[in-house]
């Protein structure tokens, strides 16, 4: 199964070690799953990380580090999808958008902005880590 994280599945898979976020982060790293994040969510990985835990720099450069080997990194398409337009806020369009033309099965996210449209995009199941667990 192919699973793209969202940004904010990185982030509290280090900022808050043994929930079911890291859980559902493993899993879906882990085969015969297969991780996928786009360019775009690195990026805004760095620059949340840097607004909201300056001091945790170190810490969150070591974890991508030691599991980006396991994360297939995939390019951001630049055209919208008419199925994007459903969520609200546009910051969030792209990483929908990179889930969907790289095929992802699951969008595994803790954004309620993506989770609020999960029953208007087709194609891709939106899923938060527990969901995503209890699947599994």
């Amino acid at each position: 199964m192919r699973v793209f994280l969202d940004t904010n599945i990185l982030i509290s898979s280090v900022i808050t070690p043994g929930t079911v976020v890291v859980k559902a982060f493993v899993l879906a790293s882990d085969s015969p799953n297969e991780a996928l994040v786009s360019d775009y969510v690195l990026q805004e990985f760095f620059r949340k990380c840097a607004d909201k835990f300056p001091g945790k720099t170190e810490e969150l450069n070591s974890f991508l580090s030691d599991v980006l080997p396991a994360l297939q990194v995939v390019a951001t398409p630049s055209q919208a999808l008419s199925e994007e337009e459903n969520v609200v806020d546009v910051k969030d369009r792209p990483i929908l958008r990179a889930a969907l033309v790289h095929n992802a099965d699951i969008l595994l996210t803790g954004d309620p902005h993506l989770l609020n449209v999960r029953d208007k995009v087709s194609g891709i199941e939106i899923l938060n880590p527990s969901e995503f667990l209890s699947r599994s």
